[in-house]
Order: C-alpha cells, then sequence, then structure tokens
C-alpha cells in the first residue's frame, strides 16, 4: 500500500516538470525555425483581423449598405421628379400654344352674353336638319344683341322674366319618331354647355295630327359668364 502511494505520489510530481519540459523543448524549436515563427505570427494577425472585421467592421458595413440604398431611392426619386418636370415643362408649351384656341371654345361653349338670337337660329338650324316642326319657342327675359334688355314677340315665342347669369328656354315640337329623338340628342350637343331639364312625349293634337305623328316637349338651359 505505501509503495503504491509512493509511486503515485512520485508521478504527480513529475507530470510539471514534463510539461515545463515540452514547453521549453517547443520553444527553442520556435526560436530556431523562422518559418514556424512567421507561419503562428500570419494565423494570429489573420484571426485579429476577423475579430475586429466580425466585432467592429461588419457594423459599419451595414450601415454602409443601407446609406447605398437610400443613395439609390433617392437617385430614382429623382429620375421621376426630373420626368415629372419635364412633362409639365411639355404641357406649360402646348397649352402656351393652344391658349387662344381654348379660350375661343371656351366663349363658345360659355359666352359672355347670353347671345339669344344665335341659339334661336341654331334651334331652328337642328329642326330642320331633322325634319321636325316647331310649335313653340320661349326664352328667358335676357339682353339680346347689343346687351339692351329686349323681348322676343315674334310669332309661337315669347319670353318668361328672369335674369342671372344663365338663360332658359322651352320649346315644343312635332315629327317623325326618329327626328324628335334626333332634334333632343342635337340640343344636348350644342357647341354651347347646354343642360336638358325636362323632355316629355305626348300624342299630337287634332290640329297636327296630319303633320306629324309624335309631339315633343322640353325645357333646357344655357349658361353664360359675363366679363
Amino acid at each position: 500500500m505505501s509503495n503504491e502511494k509512493k509511486g503515485t505520489t512520485t508521478t504527480t510530481w513529475q507530470e510539471p516538470r514534463m510539461y515545463a519540459g515540452y514547453l521549453r523543448n517547443v520553444q527553442r524549436f520556435y526560436d530556431r525555425e523562422p518559418l514556424i515563427q512567421v507561419s503562428v505570427q500570419l494565423i494570429l494577425s489573420i484571426f485579429t483581423v476577423a475579430f475586429f472585421v466580425f466585432f467592429a467592421i461588419r457594423p459599419t458595413l451595414g450601415t454602409i449598405s443601407t446609406l447605398l440604398k437610400k443613395i439609390e431611392d433617392m437617385e430614382e426619386a429623382s429620375l421621376k421628379l426630373d420626368t415629372k418636370i419635364a412633362q409639365l415643362a411639355q404641357a406649360q408649351e402646348i397649352l402656351s400654344e393652344s391658349g387662344p384656341e381654348l379660350k375661343r371654345l371656351g366663349l363658345i361653349a360659355v359666352p359672355v352674353t347670353p347671345e339669344v338670337d344665335r341659339l334661336s337660329k341654331q334651334i331652328e338650324v337642328i329642326a330642320n336638319e331633322n325634319n321636325v316642326y316647331i310649335t313653340s319657342l320661349e326664352f328667358q327675359a335676357s339682353p339680346l344683341v347689343g346687351g339692351r334688355s329686349s323681348l322676343v314677340n315674334t310669332t309661337n315665342r315669347g319670353v318668361e322674366s328672369g335674369g342671372g347669369n344663365f338663360v332658359t328656354f322651352s320649346f315644343a315640337i312635332g315629327g317623325a319618331q326618329e327626328g324628335v329623338i334626333g332634334f333632343f340628342e342635337d340640343i344636348e350637343n350644342l357647341d354651347r354647355v347646354v343642360l336638358l331639364t325636362q323632355a316629355g312625349f305626348s300624342v299630337p293634337e287634332s290640329s297636327y295630327k296630319k303633320t306629324f305623328f309624335l309631339a315633343a316637349s322640353g325645357k333646357a338651359t344655357v349658361y353664360y359668364l359675363p366679363e
């Protein structure tokens, strides 16, 4: 028993000396071999660089990537903005070239005076083109030619009292079904802004039965914009 313990104790005390000897041998071998020195230093340098890349440079690279993405997005937005500006400039050029014509068309659609005389002639032309008869045509009281208020007092044509920036007129017509429908369509398609507010159809009175097969009446409003 005592011998085993002494042997164990001796072995235990010899292990540090053995490891120290190993280290001394490695140190001497390392000092004698420059290639090993360079290899160890290179490996340590690589691990050092890898450490800084992972813990220090990596967040910086992430920040740079985010900034590059923002710059790319801003360049794309700038390109779209430049395209919009070019389109607006082109639209402004077209508007400058077409301005007089647009103004002329606007004055036709919404004139500065009621222009009832021209409107009544247009209605008569529409009736002739659709082969319908005008049995009644009445306009609201409004300034006519020369800007003075006057009343239309011709046969089958009268005027209702009123005022404002619009003129209302009512009409009664008669003719074939196709012509009557065409008359209403052409009234809505006049070069002036016309709002058809009322329309009705009926059998003609006995005095007109031999002249046409369908009677119709309507009411509409046209607008004007005084300067």
